[in-house]
């Protein structure tokens, strides 16, 4: 995102490790939050606040990685 402008969203999925029906309502969502475009199978982040998309992302999938895990006791 730092790069291009324009991701496909089956990208974006695939980069979050999820399905695109899992994903979609949330860009939906954060398509209004933070000013990108959805056309059709891509994402036009022109002219959206994508360092703060970016650090969003970050916050929410940190713990990803960590479900299933046994803490010892």
């Amino acid at each position: 995102m730092r790069v291009s402008r324009r991701l496909k969203m089956d990208q974006v999925a695939k980069y979050l490790g999820v399905d695109i029906d899992e994903i979609f309502p949330r860009l939906v969502d954060w398509a209004e939050e933070f000013g990108f475009v959805l056309d059709r199978d891509e994402i036009d982040f022109s002219g959206s606040q994508v360092e703060a998309f970016i650090e969003q992302l970050d916050k929410e999938f940190a713990s990803w990685g960590d479900e299933g895990k046994v803490e010892n006791e």
